[in-house]
Parts: structure tokens; sequence; C-alpha cells
């Protein structure tokens, strides 16, 4: 009898079909008919048994259709097709904002190891969530991710790292999240661990769990206490008031609400008395317009607008809500060597799909490049670089 245990996938059988889930949130199908084909087969919540003479052959069969499936993901909250980065995919994890690790060249590193929201706020800046127009989706495996943080943390050669766990989306939904934070804490160069969430998905037993596995600050995107429709409809805005509340008393907590003109003004005040109420710091972000983002309103107030507006709030709440002053030390660090150049041509296998509609995932000197405008979803392509600042690469598919 071949039997194959997955520790991160959950079978159950419908219609003659296996479906797996899979961290939690991703799903694909197995025929099972395909299995059967090899004796009579028994599925268990995280294995398969197969009763045959050659186990060989079966335990061959079952890992080559769970691998299949794998390259077949399917993300059950915005039904979108996902690509698994994992160390044999064959996917650099450093060259594009959406996926992997963004380093400027700063004690502050970017980990986002996964994409898609669970809710649907009107402002949002990456256009993240149900109403999403992206057309894919990623997870990166644990394992690899963490294994390539490691390798930057030590070329940096710096003990005073602080990592922000900052996806296009909510990281909550990333299943191994806890493990990833228990690794991180684990490497003494690095001294905070930031987690920017929307808080929907926390509990007091999630905030103990993280908390414990060494995570240190959560700023949450709380831009509203009472009207729904900034933050989604599905949004349970009385809930994530509870875990703030919570979690101010766990860990370093700060509430960093988008100021939206004439859309949520009577909000921002409400959050300010709730962060006096509660003792959290609060860093009001000012709205702006971003190229591929929503755009509730397309005025934006002037900096200088905004701090006036700030100074009345202070005034009005006798708190504090400018901390230009007293924003965390940047310590400039070693970088990894950006290895194109801006208008630099080239040409590169594709690795995978990119986020929207004729944009590709190249593979070049260890570096995953975004390309946009291509007319084509495999083999090599040829590609002039339009940014290349900071391991942030962008090309132009040439035709």
């Amino acid at each position: 009898m071949a039997s194959i245990e997955y520790e991160d996938i959950e079978f159950e059988e419908k219609d003659n079909k296996i479906i797996a889930t899979f961290l939690d949130i991703y799903e694909f199908t197995i025929n099972k008919e395909e299995l059967e084909k090899l004796g009579e087969c028994k599925i268990n919540k995280h294995s398969i048994e197969i009763t045959t003479q050659s186990e060989e052959k079966a335990t061959n069969k079952i890992n080559f259709l769970v691998e299949c499936g794998l390259n077949q993901l399917t993300n059950k909250i915005s039904k979108q097709p996902t690509t698994y980065i994992h160390r044999l995919s064959n996917i650099p994890l450093i060259g594009t904002p959406s996926f992997g690790i963004v380093d400027k060249g700063t004690n502050f590193l970017e980990i986002k190891p996964i994409t898609s929201c669970n809710i649907d706020c009107i402002y949002c800046s990456v256009d993240e969530g149900l109403s999403s127009k992206k057309t894919r989706d990623y997870v990166i495996e644990e394992e690899y991710l963490f294994d390539e943080l490691k390798k930057l943390v030590e070329f940096k050669e710096c003990d005073e790292l602080e990592v922000y766990i900052n996806p296009n989306g909510e990281p909550l939904l990333y299943q191994p999240l806890t493990k990833l934070i228990q690794d991180m804490h684990s490497l003494k160069q690095i001294k905070k661990i930031h987690l920017i969430t929307n808080g929907t998905l926390l509990s007091k037993e999630k905030i103990d769990t993280l908390t414990e596995a060494g995570l240190t600050n959560i700023s949450l995107s709380l831009s509203s206490l009472n009207n729904k429709e900034i933050m989604g409809k599905t949004c349970n805005l009385d809930h994530i008031k509870e875990m703030a509340e919570y979690a101010s008393k766990k860990l370093n907590l700060t509430l960093t609400p988008v100021w939206i003109p004439k859309v949520n003004d009577e909000e921002i005040d409400k959050i300010v008395q709730f962060s006096k109420e509660i003792n959290v710091k609060i860093a009001i972000q000012n709205f702006l317009v971003h190229k591929g983002g929503r755009k509730p309103t397309k005025k934006e107030k002037s900096w200088e607008e905004f701090y006036e507006q700030l100074e009345e709030l202070e005034k009005k709440h006798d708190v504090k809500l400018s901390f230009q002053e007293e924003q965390p030390k940047i310590i400039k660090t070693k970088e990894y060597e950006t290895p194109f150049k801006k208008n630099e041509v080239l040409e590169a296998r594709i690795v995978c799909p990119g986020r929207k509609p004729k944009e590709q995932i190249v593979r070049a000197m260890h570096r995953a490049i975004t390309v946009i405008d291509s007319n084509r979803n495999s083999g090599k392509i040829k590609m002039k670089i339009v940014r290349a600042a900071h391991n942030i690469l962008l090309a132009k598919f040439c035709r």
C-alpha cells in the first residue's frame, strides 16, 4: 500500500473528484479515476492511500497529480489563478513589488509573502480585494522566503534591522505567518517585526500567538469606525475595534487611517478619539491618487493643508498627531547591486504570468522582472528596462 501525507494540504471527496485545499485559501482538484487505475483509493484529511502491488508507481502517481494541482491553484477568496512560488519554481524573490523582498538600501526591509485581500477598501492604493481588476495571485513557500531573507540579512551587515510584513493584500491570509515570524525573530540582526493589517482576521488567540512568535508591532489600517462602505460591506468594524483594544495591551499598536477628503472626515475625528481611549499612537495618512489604485475622489489635499488640519485635530483632542521629528532612524546599509540599467535591452525566459493582462514575470541574473505589453506567455522574450531602481525592475516588451 502506498500512503502519502501532506502537512499543508487537506483532501475531500466530491463528485468523483478530490478537492484539495492548500494553505487554507487555495484549492485544486484531482480526478479520482486517475488514482483508481492503480488500485483501491482511500482519501484522508491530510493523506491519500492506494492499495496496490506497485508502491513506487502509486507514490510517483500521487506526487505527480499533486504537483500538477499546485501548478493550477485557485484562490478561493479572489477566484483568481495563483502561482505558488517555491525554491524549485525558478522564480526569484527580488525584483518585483508584487511579491518577495523589497530592499531600498536601508535597515528597513519589506516582506511580501502573499497577494489578495479579504475586504474591499474604496481607497486601496494597490487595487486589492474582492473587486480587484488583477488577474493573478501569488503565495510564497515560507522556507524559500526565509532562506532568501536570511541571505540578505547576512549580506547587509546591520544589527538594527526592522522587517515590515507589508504585502499587496492582507498578511493574515498567509497560513505560515506564525512560522515566518518565528524564523525572522531567530535572526539577531532583526530587532523589530511589523505587521501591516486591516485587522479583520485578528483574534485574541492570534494576537497572543503572533506576539509569542516575535511580532513587536502592528500597524492597523483602520479608516472608519462606523461607515462600512469605506472598508467594504463585509468588514466587521466592531470586531476590529475589540481586537485593537486587546492588541494595545500586548504589543506596539499604531492606528494608520487614510484621510480621504469629504469621504471620511467625520470618521477620522472618531478614530483620533478612539486612539486616545485605548492609549495607542495614531499616524494619519494623507490620501494620494495612485495610478493603479482606487479613486473614491480625484481631489488630494496639499501637504500644507493636510498638516494644518492635523494641527487643528491636535488642539481639539489634545493629542500629538504629527510625528515627523520622531520617525524611526533610517540607517543606510549595503544593498544588492542592481544588475540592469534603465533603457538596457535584453532577452529572458518567462517564469510565470504577471498580475495583469499582457504582463509576464521573467527571470534574469537572479532577479524577477515584470514585463508589460507582452503578447507572449512562454519561452524567451525581448524587453527594454524602463525602471531599475533598488532592484525593482520593470521592462517593456520589444516587438
